[in-house]
């Protein structure tokens, strides 16, 4: 009885679409067709996202979907804004009121399709933000005397991916597809950025459940050129002409690029973070983050703090400082003090050991390092062999080894001659 139902509503929504492309005189029709968007069954709301993309496009290739907002309102303006500005822009003319109605239609189908990010089904939920984005791409490609974003519309997609409410983390790997184009990086920067300083300034930093998370894992997906000449995959924008000659557009330089990341990144780590989603950023926030930042150095605080917060949080940290440290002319106060405070019979048995040991060697291997802070670190990791596991004893022999070497004065610690 079920499965008679859905293929009569599938029967339904295929012909009434038929009917609508067939003939404006029909586009009543898509108030009913809208009606399904709220329907159980995916199969129904599936067909429903497939046939309001056909019609709107069909409408928009004949010119008479989108009607003229000042490009200041557009960027500015919320759907319900738009709504209230066709109203006051009707004309009397009959193909512009056509025009004003169709368009309205298409706002509520937005607003359906953007609700719909959030449905249980997966099929739905990937349908609807691929049309969404389908729908940036049609908005984007109107007639244009100079280069335009849709950006309201985009901006208003990676609020629904950030919704601090629902776990987002699958959608947003299937959205990452989209960051391959140049501008759709650079807008969903610009967007996170204002979506974290929204929810800071409206909910004094106290996130819902999974914003922080979404927001880790839309920023976590970005990469940026490494030159000016990688810029060249757009969504958009691809071949616009540019407002002003004399005035590159943002977007299209890797300075606006950069500028972007760092300002995301930077607003996202002031966010008070989960001990999981801060460890994985610790983790590639040498080799994914901070080559990409305009100014490194300003890490040093979130690095200092996670540095400070001991066990394996400070391990993590160690990576990000001694990029600062080595290449950025960082002034720690009491390093070396606070990495002795590391070295701990527990060291032994957490996750990144490898990586603690590498690090911790490369701190030690200057030649300037005064006799006896070296033997303080091999002197501790010494005594911490006597009850390390095998594969530790292994590890601290040979730090020890390379610490004596390295620094010839400190052998006396196992070979002091008879005077």
């Amino acid at each position: 009885m079920a499965m008679s139902r859905v293929r009569e509503h599938l029967k339904e929504i295929k012909e009434k679409t038929a009917l609508i492309l067939e003939s404006k005189v029909n586009a009543n029709l898509i108030v009913d067709l809208l009606e399904f968007a709220d329907f159980d069954k995916q199969k129904v709301v599936v067909a429903f996202i497939k046939a309001t993309y056909k019609i709107f496009s069909t409408f928009s290739n004949s010119g008479e979907l989108f009607v003229k907002i000042s490009a200041k309102k557009i960027e500015d303006a919320n759907l319900d804004q738009e709504e209230e500005e066709t109203q006051n822009n009707i004309s009397s003319n009959p193909q512009d009121v056509f025009s004003q109605w169709l368009f309205e239609k298409y706002l509520l189908c937005v607003q359906k399709l953007l609700a719909l990010m959030h449905h249980d089904g997966n099929d739905v939920r990937e349908f609807a933000v691929c049309t969404l984005m389908k729908f940036v791409v049609m908005e984007g490609t109107q007639k244009q005397a100079t280069v335009s974003f849709p950006n309201m519309l985009f901006k208003k997609i990676i609020k629904a991916l950030l919704d601090s409410k629902h776990d987002m983390k699958e959608l947003i790997g299937r959205f990452v597809e989209y960051m391959e184009y140049d501008d759709v990086k650079f807008y969903a920067l610009k967007n996170v950025n204002s979506a974290i300083e929204f929810e800071k300034s409206n909910f004094e930093g106290k996130f819902g459940p999974y914003f922080v998370r979404n927001c880790f894992a839309m920023l976590s997906k970005v990469k940026i050129a490494n030159s000016e000449e990688e810029l060249d995959t757009f969504l958009v924008l691809q071949g616009k002409p540019v407002s002003d000659s004399n005035k590159k557009p943002q977007v299209f330089s890797m300075k606006g690029h950069r500028k972007v990341f760092s300002s995301s990144w930077l607003e996202f780590l002031r966010c008070e973070l989960p001990s999981d989603v801060h460890k994985k950023i610790l983790l590639n926030l040498h080799s994914e983050v901070i080559p990409s930042l305009t100014d490194p150095k300003l890490l040093i605080d979130f690095l200092s703090d996670s540095y400070n917060a001991g066990g394996v949080t400070s391990l993590l940290a160690l990576n990000g400082l001694f990029i600062l440290i080595q290449q950025h002319n960082l002034d720690y106060p009491d390093f070396y003090k606070k990495l002795y405070a590391l070295f701990e019979p527990g060291i032994f048995h957490v996750k990144y050991k490898e990586r603690f040991f590498y690090l911790a060697d490369l701190f030690l291997m200057s030649t300037h390092l005064p006799a006896y802070l070296v033997a303080a670190f091999a002197k501790r990791l010494a005594r911490m062999a006597l009850s390390a596991p095998p594969s530790g004893i292994m590890i601290a022999v040979a730090f020890v080894c390379n610490l004596l070497r390295r620094h010839p004065s400190c052998q006396v610690l196992i070979h002091r001659k008879q005077v």
